[in-house]
């Protein structure tokens, strides 16, 4: 309802991070007096827990600016000790990069993934995390060059490892029966009988789309076996038309939206709705269930900020911009027509 004041606040006690971050804080003050039989285990969760921390204040710090900096866990109930007045941007900042840079000296170079599942927090996401936030601080910190030169660095360490890389199928990243796939760096895992995803918020009823057209003709019926919740229905609209500008040479827009028509022919003006396919979770006993894993970091998204860190120095970020294109257009890329030419600095941003 646009409907944002202070007594009105989508989420209040600051969306409950604090009681995650006591956790967090528990585990940084006790892991390290704590015997291990191997002392990579216990600075792998060091590292972790340092990782962890560092991107739930850069998530508040985005998010509300300077908040309250607590780095002790709360092991007694003591009012006057448990108010905290908010901290200054740069001093969340300040505390960000502490944080990035204890975990990464936690981690060493240890490139590995706990149980093999990157669902886990791990040495590559603090890595993509200090590069997120270092061309923050640049951007809006006036870190500078030098923050975007951190920022490449810490992205050094992950374009051309050989434990990611783009999936030749864009659609295959997200798919519920390749989790864990190579191009995914850090994700929100999810899983039936566990917890759910959300997801189903954004998904159309079945009802709304039953007795409407696919791209191909067909007519919807039950084969989705839709279950959104989101209520909302097919609404005409022109502007729908330019998620498929490009179709059917970049295999993106299909993979991320199934196009709805009311009449079969995919004519451009019986187009009256686009139903999101990422994220399409389970069928289980004919539900869906939706319990896709999340993605936070994954390889493209590494690449692209590579090319905003190497824009911002000055530098050419056009390889990195294509490999994306050739991996979205795959047969039909057309090096005269879809190649990316570096411009100046303020054409690349726009």
């Amino acid at each position: 309802y646009n409907d944002i004041r202070t007594d009105n606040a989508p989420y209040e006690n600051w969306a409950s991070f604090y009681s995650d971050l006591h956790r967090i804080n528990d585990a940084i003050k006790n892991i390290p007096c704590i015997d291990f039989a191997s002392k990579n285990e216990k600075n792998y969760l060091i590292g972790q827990a340092y990782g962890m921390r560092a991107y739930y204040y850069y998530t508040m710090l985005r998010t509300w600016g300077g908040v309250p900096i607590i780095t002790e866990p709360t092991e007694s109930v003591d009012f006057s000790n448990l108010k905290k007045p908010r901290g200054t941007k740069q001093e969340v900042m300040d505390l960000i990069k502490s944080d990035l840079k204890a975990s990464l000296e936690a981690f060493g170079d240890n490139e590995s993934f706990q149980n093999g599942s990157r669902r886990r927090w791990s040495r590559a996401a603090t890595l993509m995390l200090k590069a997120d936030v270092y061309i923050w601080s640049g951007t809006h910190h006036q870190g500078g060059a030098a923050d975007y030169q951190e920022a490449k660095a810490a992205l050094g360490k992950i374009v051309g490892n050989s434990n990611f890389g783009l999936l030749s199928d864009f659609s295959s990243v997200f798919k519920y029966n390749n989790k864990n796939n190579k191009e995914i760096i850090f994700a929100f895992h999810f899983e039936s009988d566990q917890a759910t995803n959300g997801m189903g918020r954004f998904q159309a009823k079945q009802a709304h789309i039953s007795g409407y057209y696919d791209y191909n003709g067909v007519k919807f019926g039950t084969t989705l076996a839709l279950t959104g919740s989101s209520g909302y229905h097919p609404s005409e609209d022109a502007n729908l038309g330019v998620l498929f500008e490009d179709y059917p040479l970049d295999k993106r827009a299909d993979a991320t939206w199934i196009r709805v028509y009311k009449a079969p022919g995919h004519n451009a003006s019986d187009l009256v709705a686009a139903v999101g396919n990422k994220f399409m979770g389970n069928v289980v006993g004919g539900l869906r269930v939706m319990v896709d894993d999340k993605p936070v970091y994954r390889y493209a998204y590494a690449l692209l900020l590579l090319a905003e860190a190497k824009n911002l120095l000055g530098e050419d970020p056009s390889n990195e911009i294509n490999l994306l294109r050739k991996r979205a257009y795959g047969a039909n890329f057309n090096p005269s027509i879809h190649t990316y030419v570096n411009q100046s600095k303020h054409l690349n941003t726009e």
